[in-house]
């Protein structure tokens, strides 16, 4: 068996990928480990307590889960925000949209992720910041070693990877070319 060596002891598995696959399958497989957590599209998190019929993956409505309602508070308490009924105060989803990535945001993001140049682009020190909380918090309650971010977006995951320094990340990336699935670490 191969042994990774790491500079942290929690590590971040971001699983890159277009829809159908079998990122869903490979995020909840990996996070049936017993030192893994499945997070899902966490990237969705602030979108799905917006709705009042998301099912959290224990079986109970995301809004009565003990365990999301624990790590709501926490990160309410800790940033000093309120986002159970205000959503919209904790995003951790970038928003790029054709516009930006024509324009000259989509260069102040490619230096970020290349120089380590630090620009305000939109909210993204507070996206940054947000996400970061987020996987401190699940670490702690969850007891895991290992988070799965199966938020499936590769510019996303390399701009947490080169900014938040805290956890190991490793990416793995699913391709589906000509009726073949691959996977790439």
């Amino acid at each position: 068996m191969t042994k990774i060596i790491t500079k942290n002891n929690k590590k971040i598995i971001m699983i890159i990928g277009s829809g159908h696959v079998g990122s869903t399958l490979l995020d909840k497989t990996l996070g049936s480990h017993s030192k893994c957590f499945s997070l899902g599209e966490i990237v969705n998190f602030s979108n799905e307590l917006k709705r009042e019929k998301t099912l959290c993956g224990c079986g109970a409505w995301l809004k009565d889960c003990l365990f999301w309602n624990n790590i709501i508070n926490k990160i309410e308490s800790s940033k000093k925000i309120s986002f159970r009924n205000k959503p919209d105060n904790f995003q951790t989803k970038f928003h790029l949209s054709y516009r930006d990535v024509i324009s000259h945001k989509f260069f102040l993001f490619l230096s970020m992720l290349l120089f380590g140049k630090k620009y305000k682009v939109n909210n993204i020190s507070e996206i940054i910041s947000n996400t970061n909380e987020l996987y401190q918090t699940v670490f702690q309650e969850s007891k895991a070693d290992v988070l799965i971010d199966s938020s499936k977006n590769l510019l996303r995951a390399l701009i947490l990877e080169s900014n938040i320094k805290k956890f190991d990340f490793f990416l793995c990336i699913l391709l589906e070319m000509a009726g073949e699935f691959y996977i790439l670490i």
